[in-house]
C-alpha cells in the first residue's frame, strides 16, 4: 500500500496509514482468517 500514496500524504494521515497497514498485516497474519 504504500510508497507512492505515502509521497503524497501529510504527516497525519501518514500515520493512519501505517496504522491502518498494520492492522491489516495483522488480520492477514491471524490464523482464524
Amino acid at each position: 500500500i504504500g510508497m507512492r500514496q505515502s509521497r503524497e500524504l501529510g504527516g497525519e494521515d501518514l500515520q493512519r496509514l501505517e496504522a491502518l497497514d498494520s492492522e491489516i498485516e495483522a488480520c492477514l497474519n491471524d490464523p482464524k482468517f
